[in-house]
């Protein structure tokens, strides 16, 4: 669990602001969504190289889907 964590804070935090900018989500969404994703893929994964572009992408999409639907 502390590979998990390290990642989510290790990455770059100004990706998660805009993301959360462009989407007009709030920050802890942004997070909250990307740690659920990146425990999922990285549980998955064989190859653990891309995890976390993985799980930014899948974020996006979903903050993204769930964003439309309020409007």
């Amino acid at each position: 669990m502390n590979e998990l964590m390290s990642s989510t804070e290790s990455h770059d935090t100004q990706a998660f602001a805009a993301l959360s900018e462009k989407l007009r989500v709030s920050p802890n969404d942004v997070v909250k969504v990307y740690e659920e994703e990146f425990t999922r893929l990285h549980a998955q994964a064989r190859v653990k190289t891309y995890v976390g572009v993985l799980a930014m992408s899948n974020t996006k999409d979903i903050l993204h889907k769930t964003a439309s639907r309020r409007c």
